[in-house]
């Protein structure tokens, strides 16, 4: 039976996802880091086949909000103490159902991501007990592809995610 997968959100963590995780102190004492073109590029593509794409964050810089804007994010949340909270508020206000929202995380304190949502994809980076929660673990490091891989997993569909999920997990 063909099952149809499609996501309506896609969801994204900030370091070790959309950068390798370092940031700098830049002359007037902001924070900056490395984003990637071209998981940039394949963030426009998902967007313009219809998903929404969305950052949900602890942390709070100037560099992620200008990225958001750069990359056209719809919903930019930084400094977020309640994550499961926002994630909720954020699937109603759009109306989507949480099993068409996707997500792709690297630490430890997003895992409980994979008992919400339809998919959650984990970067090359994360550590056991992320890989195992998720759904298909990417063979790029963030900032440096992941996002791309994951993208594309995605645009391909359920049957592919079916696919690559049993391939890494008869890795692991």
């Amino acid at each position: 039976m063909k099952q149809d997968f499609s996501i309506e959100l896609l969801v994204l963590e900030v370091d070790g996802v959309l950068t390798d995780g370092r940031a700098w102190p830049d002359a007037r004492g902001e924070w900056r880091r490395r984003f990637s073109v071209r998981d940039s590029l394949a963030l426009r593509s998902l967007r313009r086949s219809g998903a929404r794409i969305a950052i949900l964050t602890r942390s709070r810089s100037a560099d992620v909000a200008s990225h958001a804007a750069l990359v056209g994010i719809d919903d930019c949340i930084q400094d977020c103490d309640d994550k499961p909270g926002a994630l909720r508020a954020l699937i109603g206000r759009h109306g989507i159902e949480a099993s068409r929202a996707a997500a792709i995380i690297e630490c430890q304190g997003d895992a409980w991501m994979s008992e919400e949502l339809g998919c959650v994809i984990a970067t090359q980076s994360a550590n056991e007990a992320v890989r195992r929660a998720a759904f298909y673990v990417t063979q790029a490091e963030g900032g440096d592809g992941a996002v791309r891989e994951a993208c594309n997993v995605l645009r391909q569909g359920w049957e592919t995610l079916l696919s690559a999920s049993l391939a890494v997990t008869r890795s692991l």
